[in-house]
């Protein structure tokens, strides 16, 4: 394979590249005469300045684009001469007014043709580059993100190399960073209509990334290929501008994973609460169902991702490839209710197949990182324990055992009846001896437990009815209080924490300083350059930290990658959805109302979900 691309290799060079934002292309559109054919300015960006750019030195300037684009003219005559020597004009009357807002900006190191033409189809080169498997990159990455805060918008050097879905073993993925071992290839910029493109193929029993040409070439054009990259950062994403210099340019190089075109569907699709359910059910769930392995199978989750996972988080993963499934089939008519000019045909079926591809790759993602957690924790049990009848009866129902829902309500009543009047007092005394005695006989019989609870829903319900007369709403949040109380009764699984899960911290993870914007990395002519072997370029050892509930906040938003800490995010949809307030907390301060967002819970508090009946 390296003999095919050896004279084409020859035939590229390295070199310091320019580009212009959309936002000057756009001022083109403005600035000519109204006679003439705006369609000429998207020939000029096209074809002769686009070519321009990459041969500008490492002084560039619009002015001197512009100089060169006229060498490029055959005809000194026609409207495209007219429309560059009226550019060259307004930019010299701009910066006699001190104005330089149109200009070149640097792309960095690109790739130009420099043999005659390049044929389509032809194989430029490998993109080469170091393998990091999904966790370790990330890790990196993060640890990258946490050193380097000033740096808004990362490197995009990085390539994923796809397992292919139909390989007997299945899909898998792994980055490729071809930062210090990389090719030409690598080097490549973005385009928003490229000439090259990145091909997953086999040759000699191997898995390569080869670039591609998809037009012809010529001697002077810079050769691209579309990033194809998508991120989670609205910061990140907002400072993509795109230098392409193209009429089509979409302005950003990067999607915006968030944005309702590319995240919206599956908040749809995947609500919290049902990303909850998909968990509780996989614990729950001693069999694997025969539907969630063809919906496994159709997207290539076979042995070489499911290899030493643990059974509830296959099931985890068929489940999750059921609702990737389910958006594929929605996407389409989603996304041209979204917007008119997503209709059903190619355009919407070619970025739902793109949508999707994210999706299968986010989930390869997630097992390859919560399988290298679970082995830092040293356990293959799943982040939640379901309690069984006992330990419900105990955590909920037991009004002598300190810290139960129970008990609780037992406590916040006490502290009402004690703000209250005489014959308040005495209603609310009464009723809570009446909420003991009958507790405690519940608590005393010889019923089995699920017999008990069954008992104290049906009691609790009934005696909520009589104490609401005697709530006052000034001090005790009545109407959330009484519905908590509702809920609990209707509940039928509660689970906890799992507290095998400790704070762990992964191996040793080895920074260079340039990696982390405290060294300038170093450019030679026009080739970057930079030696892994140079004992100038200091190291910086780090360690990545994984919290308890890291493997709940992975699994929750597994269509997310890029959050270093997803264990926070989770927080706020466990108060939202499972986490049962502590009863005090509906008690209303003297100085202002309760805030609903201000429940606390107690660290043993058992969480719960209400399922479908």
């Amino acid at each position: 394979m390296q003999n095919k691309s050896l004279d084409v290799q020859q035939g590229i060079k390295e070199v310091f590249s320019w580009g212009i934002d959309t936002y000057t292309s756009m001022y083109f559109y403005k600035v000519i005469p109204t006679d003439m054919n705006k369609d000429y300015v998207s020939i000029l960006l096209d074809e002769i300045i686009s070519k321009a750019l990459i041969n500008l030195d490492e002084k560039g300037s619009l002015n001197e684009a512009l100089q060169l684009s006229i060498s490029y003219l055959e005809d000194k005559s026609d409207i495209l001469f007219l429309i560059i020597k009226h550019l060259i004009y307004l930019i010299k009357i701009l910066k006699l007014h001190g104005l330089s807002f149109l200009e070149v900006s640097s792309k960095g190191i690109g790739v130009k043709c420099l043999i005659e033409k390049i044929q389509s189809n032809e194989l430029i080169g490998a993109y080469c580059g170091e393998i990091y498997t999904p966790w370790l990159w990330h890790e990196k990455q993060d640890l990258i993100k946490n050193k380097n805060k000033n740096n808004i918008l990362p490197d995009f050097y990085n390539i994923i190399l796809e397992r292919n879905k139909n390989d007997k073993d299945g899909y898998n993925i792994l980055y490729v960073d071809p930062i210090l071992r990389g090719g030409m290839s690598s080097r490549e910029n973005h385009s928003c209509n490229p000439n090259c493109s990145t091909v997953t193929m086999i040759s000699g029993g191997k898995y390569w990334i080869c670039m591609y040409a998809t037009s012809d070439i010529y001697k002077g054009q810079e050769l691209t290929f579309d990033y194809n990259s998508v991120t989670e950062s609205k910061k990140e994403y907002e400072s993509s501008l795109c230098l392409c210099s193209l009429s089509q340019c979409h302005i950003f190089y990067l999607g915006w994973a968030t944005s309702k075109k590319f995240g919206g569907h599956i908040e749809e699709i995947q609500t919290p609460i049902k990303r909850f359910a998909i968990l509780l059910k996989s614990v729950k769930n001693s069999l694997l169902p025969p539907e969630l392995i063809k919906y496994m199978t159709k997207y290539g989750f076979k042995e070489n991702i499911l290899e030493n996972l643990p059974f509830w988080l296959k099931t985890w993963c068929g489940y999750i490839t059921e609702s990737i499934e389910e958006e594929e089939n929605s996407l389409p008519s989603f996304l041209a209710n979204l917007k008119k000019m997503y209709k059903e045909d190619s355009s919407s079926k070619f970025l739902t197949l793109g949508i999707i591809e994210n999706r299968v790759q986010n989930l390869a993602i997630t097992l390859n990182k919560i399988r290298h957690v679970l082995t830092l924790m040293q356990t293959e049990e799943p982040p939640i324990i379901i309690l069984n009848d006992k330990e419900i009866f105990s955590e909920i129902w037991d009004i002598d055992i300190r810290g139960s829902i129970c008990f609780q309500i037992y406590e916040m009543l006490n502290q009402e009846a004690i703000k209250s009047s005489e014959n308040t007092k005495n209603n609310i005394s009464e009723s809570i001896e009446y909420l003991q005695s009958n507790l405690r006989n519940i608590k005393n019989s010889h019923s089995d437990y699920s017999i008990k609870i069954q008992n104290a829903k049906t009691f609790l319900q009934e005696w909520i009815i009589n104490i609401k007369q005697f709530l006052r709403p000034e001090i005790i949040d009545v109407e959330n209080f009484l519905k908590t109380i509702v809920l609990i009764c209707q509940t039928r699984t509660f689970f906890i924490d799992n507290e095998k899960y400790k704070k762990v911290e992964s191996c040793e993870i080895m920074l260079k300083n340039w990696e982390i914007g405290k060294e300038e990395s170093v450019i030679e002519g026009n080739r970057l350059i930079i030696d892994p072997n140079d004992p100038s370029h200091s190291n910086i050892n780090s360690h990545r930290e994984y919290e308890p509930q890291y493997v709940w906040g992975q699994l929750h938003f597994w269509f997310k990658q890029n959050t270093p800490k997803p264990e926070i995010l989770i927080k706020n949809d466990l108060k939202s959805y499972l986490q049962i307030p502590d009863m005090k907390s509906f008690i209303i301060s003297k100085s202002e109302k309760r805030d609903r967002n201000t429940w606390s819970t107690n660290d043993y508090q058992a969480n719960v979900m209400q399922e479908k009946k």
